[in-house]
């Protein structure tokens, strides 16, 4: 029998995800969003449902919330006292933001089973996110009565499931910004300086910003970041980092940005065996770009 889910949010992950679920099997019966015309193209999307109140939600198996961080605590507050929830159903939120200890009022109110089920990918948009939850990790921390269907909605979504209990949320959203978005701005300031540095065409500096970057990724992916990293740092070339800061100390951003990457580095050249008078000197190098 295919499993009745609804999704709260009619946004890029809610619209990815019901789309994924519905062509897996799944029955989509609505999204519940403010903006009925929203809801209904979402629909569209999903390729069934139709716009939903909170109080019909009573039909679903798994309701799916997924909406912005900033918008969440509101929103539980004002769900625990309209929702209507299937005693059985299971409620799971998908921002990486708020884990199952935040989510436990709102699963007392409904009497309800709720978690975490946070995509471990980035979603641009509705179309690039069903695409990228092909083979991305999903972290679900739910109860232990719903880890067998939490592990059927990330397996038919193609996500992998990684049962966990996230002791920080903060630090852990954190992590996500960094590895995500902290990747991007880099990407977007490599391409800055190789626009300065060169007459390369726009294609090209992309082309060769992620072409660095996708190889130190598949690199970090196969044995690890720290057996994955090269450059100046690793080497303790104190010299080459100390021009490198000179040549950036010009261009706002730059230098912490690039202090803040190569101290990282330093720190792990460090536990690869760097000799301490070289780490200094690179450390010292880093300090040396600072104004004053």
């Amino acid at each position: 029998m295919a499993v009745p889910f609804a999704v709260i949010g009619p946004g890029r992950v809610g619209c990815a995800l019901a789309r994924a679920w519905g062509d897996a099997g799944f029955a989509c019966l609505g999204f519940v969003g403010r903006d009925a015309a929203r809801a209904a193209d979402a629909c569209a999307f999903a390729g069934a449902g139709r716009p939903l109140r909170l109080d019909e939600l009573g039909a679903a198996t798994v309701v799916l919330i997924a909406l912005p961080d900033d918008a969440l605590a509101a929103w539980l507050s004002h769900a625990a006292q309209r929702a209507v929830a299937r005693s059985c159903s299971l409620w799971l939120c998908a921002s990486g933001a708020l884990g199952a200890a935040e989510l436990a009022e709102l699963g007392g109110a409904l009497g309800c089973r709720v978690g975490s089920f946070h995509p471990l990918c980035p979603v641009p948009d509705r179309e690039q996110g069903l695409a990228a939850l092909r083979g991305a990790p999903v972290l679900v921390e739910v109860p232990a009565s719903a880890q067998r269907l939490s592990g059927r909605l990330a397996r038919a979504a193609g996500l992998r499931p990684l049962h966990a209990t996230v002791a920080d949320r903060v630090l852990y959203h954190a992590a996500c910004v960094l590895a995500a978005n902290g990747t991007t701005a880099l990407l977007d300031a490599a391409e800055a300086l190789f626009g300065r540095a060169t007459d390369l065409a726009p294609g090209e500096l992309r082309a060769v910003a992620t072409s660095l970057a996708r190889a130190a990724v598949e690199r970090s992916a196969q044995v690890g970041a720290e057996r994955a990293l090269s450059g100046p740092a690793l080497r303790g070339d104190a010299a080459l980092v100390a021009r490198h800061a000179s040549a950036l100390r010009e261009i706002p951003g730059a230098l912490d940005l690039y202090r803040a990457v190569t101290q990282r580095a330093l720190d792990i050249a460090r536990r690869r065996g760097l000799a301490a008078e070289r780490a200094d000197a690179v450390a010292l190098a880093l300090d040396g770009g600072r104004d004053g």
